[in-house]
């Protein structure tokens, strides 16, 4: 934590995660907004043994704020030939043994497709791998299925 704002919700992993960010910020504000997804339902038992990704932790929160419109943005799935975060090339871009990709990427969708508001993904990977993912989920009725 670089930079502590106000009307800001930290959200974190877990209390332990959690205390130890607040341990290191609790002098430079008197008050910290936080909740841990753990309480929030995330289904952590999907990705056993793996870790999900900080993306897709905004996304499960985001999405359970129920606002009327999200833009999800700067989500590549660690495609971007630039690398894996801005100015720094020396990280490789790709997803660490921590995290399952197809996992990761299955809930990402999941949770885009039940959003009831109005959604707007910026970035061509993700956007494209929601379009696939509601054309092949597409429950509406054809002729042929019709009762």
């Amino acid at each position: 934590v670089r930079h502590v704002g106000n009307n800001i919700l930290y959200v974190f992993i877990n209390d332990e995660r959690a205390m130890r960010i607040i341990q290191k910020v609790r002098k430079i504000i008197s008050r910290l907004s936080f909740a841990n997804v753990t309480d929030l339902g995330f289904p952590f038992e999907e990705f056993s043994p793996y870790q999900p990704t900080n993306g897709l932790i905004m996304i499960y929160v985001a999405i359970n704020l129920r606002p009327e419109q999200l833009t999800i943005a700067g989500i590549d799935l660690y495609e971007d030939p630039r690398g894996c975060y801005p100015d720094e090339s020396s990280t490789p871009n790709k997803y660490t043994a921590a995290h399952d990709a197809d996992r990761e990427l299955h809930l990402m969708l999941r949770l885009l497709a039940s959003y009831q508001g109005n959604l707007t993904i910026i970035g061509r990977k993700l956007r494209s791998e929601y379009e696939r993912y509601i054309e092949e989920n597409d429950e509406t009725e054809t002729p042929e299925t019709a009762s």
